[in-house]
This record gives C-alpha cells, structure tokens and sequence, in this order.
C-alpha cells in the first residue's frame, strides 16, 4: 500500500498541460526541455515512440524526446489555402536562453501541399536544432505524405543533468525519414508506412562505479502494412508490422543489438450503426494470439472493452556496459467509458508480462486533465 502511495505521488508530478502530448505523460526534469520525457500512459515506466506526420521516433533506448518533436503550430496545416508563415520568438535574458520557432506552409493547386519549420535554441551556447519538411499530395484515391527531421541536441556547459563529471556531455544527432501512403480503389485499400531513423549517440553511463563515456549509433526502422477488403458492413484486413533496432558502436562499426521483429495480423470489423466489433489475430514471439475489440455506441457517448496483445522494445539497464535490448510481450485488456466522444475517458483494466503485471484506474478531462493511476502494481521479474 505504501508503494502504491508513493507510486501515485510520483505520477502527479508529471506535467500533462503540454498540448503536443494531452494523451501520454510528459515528465520534466529541467526548465528547458532537455531531459524531458514522454511515457506510455499505459506503461509509465516505458518512454512512448512518438509519430509526426510520417516520422516515427523511437523511444525504446530510453532517450528523452519531447525537444525532438518541432512544437506547435498556430494554424491548421490541414486546412491551409495559398501560403502562410509563423514567426516565434522568445527570449530570457538573464539565462541567456534564446528560442526561435519558424514555420511555413505552402498549398500548390488542390491536391498538392507542403510544410517547413525550422527551430533553434540557445543557452549561451546552441542546445537544441530542428529542421522539418512534408510533403502531402491528396487525391480522390490516394494521400501520400513525406517527411524529414534533422535534430540536433547538446546538454550545455551551464547545465550538468547526467553526471558529476563535467566533460561527459549528452549529445545527439539524428535523420529521420519516412512516407506513409494510403490508396483505394473500389473496395480494396491498402496502407503503407516506413520511418527510418540513423542517431549518433554521446552520453554518460555509470558502468563499475566510474561513469563511461559512450559513442555509439542506433537504426530503428518500422515498416507497417496492411491490405483491407470492404464488404459494406464486413471488412477484412490482412496486415504486418516490422521493427528492426541495430545498435553499433561509432568507432569500430561493431554491433552491439542487432534485433528483428515481425508482426502478421488477420482479422475482420464488423460495423452496424450502433456496434462495431474488431476479431483478429496477431503472431507474437512465434505464438498465435487472438484479440479483440466490441464497441457500442449510445447518443453522445461510447463503451469498449478490448483486449489485446502487443510489444514494446525496451533497452534494460544491467551490469554491461550498453544494458540489455529485448522485445517484451503484452496483454492488456481494457473497459472504458467514454463522454463526449473523447472529451471525458474512464478507463479500466490490467496489463500483463513476463516482467510486470498492473492493475490501472486512468481518468481523463480534455482540457482540464486529471490523471490518477491508482493501481496495485505487482512486480514480477
């Protein structure tokens, strides 16, 4: 019971205001977004890949990603007509922190649009880049996206987060590119999406007592597919979701992960005017799984009640010096009640693995956010 207290109090002092992030848990260590993470509000001891537009940042290797996400815009990309521009500015000068923030879109006749931002901060010395680009082109059977980051990260002189040793600064560098494509035609629809992401990595890492200095690269690649066939009020999909992490070490070339994983699915919808229901099955660690999802609906509001089982990639700190990667199996199965349509969320129920197994109790107001993750916690490794 005490843990469980103290596990709840540790959870409200995340920062869930972060409009970018209303539906996850945005942990703040520093005034500046530096070691700010963004974790599963399902697995608060995970850190969430993150999707924008087209790009998927991989959050498994337990690198903090909110500075990777370019912030928000103050128009809406989607409805955009002719061009439009944004310029963000602000400045404290008593840190010495600078923070500019440009953006701009541009539509090319009725089918074809694209997006830029370009974002850079400063404290004293540069800490944090961001370069974004998509492209959309829309027609009546087809809507294509691709995007590109170029981030650039470094834990300045002014602020030591990681280790009592000054020289051992964070850094980070990474190139993310990624497409994603639907088309339909008649009944047929296929979906297709592929992100990459190349990071050089500089950090800390308290290894036999002294901290060590590590310089190593990460590739994570995900690669989802799916083929569905509308029957009017059946539907059938055929999909697979690929992930592939290689971790090397910067110098010699040598992995040091080098992890694949492959998901096929089966399933079919059924879609009446007052229920839906989702049955499909998915092959996880070379096991059939089946899982499934009953949706009903009232006036203004919805019940669900899932379950489903999944994977997360994980790097797990232990006594080697670059820890251990592994995929991890889970089942989560899952009640909720929602308001609105989104607006007000209850959520029920218990997620399992080998490694962890909860029970959790989730809450959520749009626009005034409570989170309460009252759960009995039971840790099983």
């Amino acid at each position: 019971m005490i843990l469980l207290l103290i596990f709840s109090i540790f959870l409200s002092s995340f920062s869930f205001c972060n409009n970018r992030f209303s539906n996850d848990i945005v942990l703040l260590l520093d005034p500046i977004n530096l070691s700010t993470y963004v974790l599963d509000k399902y697995h608060p001891n995970l850190n969430k890949n993150i999707s924008y537009y087209s790009i998927s940042i991989d959050g498994s290797t337990n690198m903090p990603l909110n500075h990777l996400v370019p912030e928000n815009l103050y128009f809406d990309y989607n409805d955009i007509s002719g061009s439009i521009s944004q310029l963000f500015y602000e400045q404290n000068k008593n840190d010495k922190y600078f923070n500019t923030k440009v953006a701009a879109a541009n539509s090319i006749g009725n089918s074809t649009k694209s997006i830029f931002q370009l974002e850079s901060k400063s404290l004293v010395e540069n800490i944090n880049q961001n370069i974004f680009m998509n492209i959309n082109k829309k027609t009546d059977n087809l809507n294509l996206n691709f995007s590109y980051l170029y981030h650039y990260d470094r834990e300045p002189d002014q602020y030591n987060l990681q280790s009592s040793i000054n020289e051992f600064k964070k850094e980070n560098e990474s190139f993310i590119t990624g497409y994603n494509i639907s088309y339909k035609k008649n009944n047929i629809s296929f979906e297709s999406s592929l992100s990459i992401q190349n990071s050089f990595h500089k950090r800390s890492e308290l290894y036999e007592i002294d901290f060590q200095y590590l310089s190593y690269i990460k590739r994570s690649i995900f690669n989802n597919n799916q083929i569905n066939l509308d029957l009017g009020s059946l539907s059938v999909y055929f999909g697979n979701i690929n992930q592939d992490i290689v971790l090397k070490d910067d110098l010699s070339d040598t992995n040091f992960y080098k992890k694949h994983n492959n998901t096929p699915s089966l399933g079919m919808n059924i879609n009446e005017e007052k229920f839906n229901m989702k049955i499909y099955g998915s092959e996880i660690s070379d096991e059939y799984k089946p899982n499934f999802e009953i949706v009903y609906f009232l006036d203004n509001s919805y019940l669900k009640f899932s379950s489903e089982n999944y994977f997360y990639g994980l790097l797990v700190d232990n006594d080697e010096l670059y820890g251990e990667y592994s995929f991890i199996d889970y089942l989560r199965n899952n009640f909720t009640i929602s308001y609105d349509f989104n607006n007000y969320d209850i959520n029920l129920g218990e997620i399992e693995s080998d490694e962890i197994s909860y029970n959790y109790f989730y809450f959520l107001v749009k626009l005034i956010i409570v989170f309460l993750i009252l759960s009995m916690i039971i840790l099983s490794i």
